[in-house]
């Protein structure tokens, strides 16, 4: 909305610009971004966790025998399932890692304003997206890692 005041002999005096609805647009705008953004996270998530996951599956069935000999020379159940998540807790960590670089990297080449767009991350976003990466691997290897605790010593070692 604008209003321009105009003087006694036509010249304007004054002018009010009122930008509410230009900003509210903006905001709309920068919302719908966000959300889309945050599906993306989630999707991205999402496929990490089962991709690690199906790695500790494959781990899992490759290693059976070494599970048995654990067992049998007497590691708990506790001592496998903390084997296994703290790989995968790793595997996300390097992979946190990973993404962490190739996302700077993507900043940098695709912002329009060069690098003074990557200031707008903060110290705590790395952190975070590293417990994030490590909190997916250690949830999705949860399952696949407690069925490696449960397997009877005695099965595993005569497994081929």
């Amino acid at each position: 909305m604008n209003v321009i005041i105009a003087g006694s002999r036509g010249v304007t005096d004054y002018e009010i610009n009122d930008f509410r609805e230009m900003v509210q647009n903006m905001l709309e705008n920068m919302r719908k971004y966000a959300v889309a953004v945050l599906a993306v996270g989630v999707v991205a998530v999402l496929a990490g966790g089962v991709g690690i996951m199906n790695v500790t599956l494959a781990t899992i069935f490759s290693r059976i025998r070494e599970i048995g000999v654990r067992r049998a020379l007497g590691g708990t159940r506790a001592d496998i399932l903390v084997q296994f998540l703290t790989e995968a807790a790793l595997l996300g960590v390097l992979g946190g890692i990973a993404g962490i670089g190739l996302g700077l990297s993507g900043i940098r080449y695709l912002s329009d304003e060069g690098p003074e767009t990557v200031a707008a991350l903060l110290w705590w976003h790395f952190p975070a997206t590293l417990a994030i990466s490590a909190g997916t691997a250690l949830l999705f290897a949860l399952y696949p890692a407690y069925q490696a605790s449960r397997l009877d010593p005695v099965e595993a070692l005569r497994y081929e």
